[in-house]
């Protein structure tokens, strides 16, 4: 997780004094996007790789069809025909809203929660978000950008390789990072989580397994439910990080592994539950480590060293030599069970590349010494393997045991697939509250999102959505904490006649109805685009003037005299 402080993730310049400096722009009831400190944090934001438009899809009414239009290259990225681009959320009003109107560190709740911005940006400042959004496929979206962003690298990239003073090198797999969660096996259950048919996951591990762990954490970011099946015996540290990302624990009586995997594959498979295989014994795991060989230094190093469990690992090393054409000494320090049946199975003709070296110990025994070459390495794999490391070797850090004090899901953003009418019902019921409310709701059926039952965007009556909307605000205000902000960003928009729906006044008797109070105004104004080409045509034809501002609605629940003591 990146270090990030309350007041953004860009530090204010030194030499920004007064209001901009205290309060990163001035706090007027008018903003600019337009200007050139506005766009400098955008483009800093935006650099991260937040892509607020990817797994949008709007939808528009033309000639009694409904037409959808893909851009070439954004796959599943579609654009409003009449608007001519995707609404996509501004990041630094995001910035400013959070850091003006939320307490340090607080909840933020998001009933309407589109695309992956407002989550993104709730990290990246420190708070936890929570966003509702009736779309699976945008909610997926939003988890796979928010790891590219997260993580250390991306899903498809190359993990680095470190020179060593000894003249050892160390190719550094384990910097692949989500959640916290370190190395090419994280890797492997991340690609097959995605891949994933079913809601609910199973998998099987030792005790002392990071598999276990790894796929819990995973599952619960991805918003599905996990299993696990381990040997009965004492609770170990993987087990207790399966627990806390809210994983069913199975203990199987201890025998042989083939006991524990048949249990839980007739689990899965009788209730058609997604399996992830024991050792992540499938061709997804050759492949993943696979592309990772690419960026060896062949010409520098003598042979490959690397621990061996389940044997995956080293089979994907081996599958990645073969395809580059490389014959490289291999040496595979074996950590746990007898590996050769699954590289007999993943990596034919593995005894032409690789010599198996056993250590001395049991699985679970943990190395003494775990730090050389002033990098820590996993006490059970990689720091058994350190005395066979000479120099002129590679030796490929597969991965790092997690630690329940660093693997940060909770500071992840968290999107939820629902109607936010009846999640906002389980979140009342369970007397969850937040510290502060940011959105942007639908427009009516100005842009229509999907045909799903509970998409308030496809409901063709104004009254009828306007009573969906109310709801949802009348449950998001209950969720809302004593002595709090909530903001939603509105404009007015024009019905089928060409006049103009009250939306931004209905918006604000929706909370004043709910005990929230008109607080603060501000118009952001946007920039205006193709609109000086548009707005002479239309204005002569229809006396309908250009658009280029929303409204940033501000409401407070509570005792005015507690924002002093809140916003210290």
């Amino acid at each position: 997780m990146r270090e990030l402080g309350h007041k953004g993730f860009f530090d204010i310049k030194p030499h920004q004094r007064g209001l901009a400096g205290q309060f990163l722009l001035p706090p007027f009831s008018v903003l600019h996007t337009y200007t050139g400190e506005w766009k400098r944090r955008k483009q800093q934001w935006l650099a991260l790789g937040i892509k607020g438009e990817v797994g949008r899809e709007c939808r528009v009414y033309t000639n009694r069809e409904w037409v959808r239009k893909k851009l070439p290259h954004e796959k599943g990225l579609c654009v409003n025909l009449t608007a001519g681009g995707v609404s996509v959320f501004d990041p630094v009003l995001c910035e400013l809203m959070y850091s003006w109107f939320c307490p340090k560190g607080g909840g933020i709740l998001d009933p309407f929660a589109g695309g992956s911005v407002r989550g993104v940006v709730a990290s990246c400042m420190g708070y936890k978000y929570y966003g509702c959004e009736i779309c699976p496929e945008q909610v997926q979206a939003n988890r796979e950008q928010a790891v590219e962003i997260f993580g250390r690298y991306g899903v498809d990239s190359l993990t680095p390789v470190q020179y060593i003073i000894d003249g050892v090198y160390l190719k550094r797999d384990d910097y692949f990072n989500v959640l916290g969660l370190r190395g090419g096996k994280v890797r492997t259950a991340y690609t097959l989580l995605k891949k994933a048919d079913s809601n609910t996951i199973v998998t099987a591990g030792a005790r002392q397994s990071p598999q276990i762990a790894i796929v819990s954490a995973l599952s619960y970011w991805l918003g599905k439910t996990c299993h696990c099946f381990v040997p009965t015996g004492e609770e170990t540290e993987m087990i207790n990080i399966a627990r806390y990302f809210k994983a069913k624990v199975h203990k199987v009586m201890p025998g042989r592994n083939s006991v524990l995997i048949s249990r839980a594959v007739e689990f899965a498979k009788k209730r058609e539950f997604c399996y992830i295989p024991f050792g992540m014994e499938c061709e997804e795991a050759v492949e993943e480590t696979a592309k990772q060989v690419q960026n060896l230094p062949f010409d520098k190093i003598n042979k490959i060293v690397l621990p061996v469990g389940s044997g995956m690992s080293l089979a994907g090393v081996i599958t990645g030599l073969k395809r580059l054409g490389i014959k490289k000494k291999v040496l595979g320090i074996v950590v746990g069970a007898n590996p050769e049946r699954r590289l007999d199975k993943f990596a034919p003709s593995w005894e032409d590349y690789v010599e198996l070296i056993r250590v001395g110990k049991q699985y679970h025994e943990e190395e003494r010494v775990d730090e050389k070459w002033g990098v820590h390495f996993d006490k059970i794999y990689e720091a058994k393997c350190l005395g066979f490391v000479e120099k002129g070797d590679l030796f490929w850090v597969v991965g790092m045991r997690p630690k329940l004090e660093e693997v940060v899901g909770e500071n992840y953003p968290k999107w939820i697939v629902g109607d936010s009418n009846k999640v906002l019902d389980g979140l009342i019921e369970k007397g969850v509250k937040y510290d502060f409310i940011f959105t942007c709701p639908p427009y009516g059926n100005l842009e229509v999102y999907s045909d799903l039952e509970g998409d308030i965007s496809n409901i063709q009556s104004y009254d009828k959505f306007l009573e969906a909307y109310s709801s949802i605000i009348h449950k998001a205000c209950h969720c809302l904490r004593q002595n709090r902000f909530a903001c939603f960003v509105v404009a007015n928009y024009r019905d089928k006649k060409g006049f103009y729906h009250d939306f931004v006044g209905d918006t604000i008797r929706a909370f004043e109805e709910c005990g929230a109070h008109f607080y603060n105004e501000l118009i952001l104004v946007t920039p205006p685009g193709s609109l000086p080409v548009r707005a002479g045509r239309v204005f002569s034809s229809t006396r309908k003037v250009g658009k280029m501002h929303q409204n940033v609605l501000v409401f407070y629940k509570g005792d005015v005299k507690k924002i002093k003591e809140i916003f210290k």
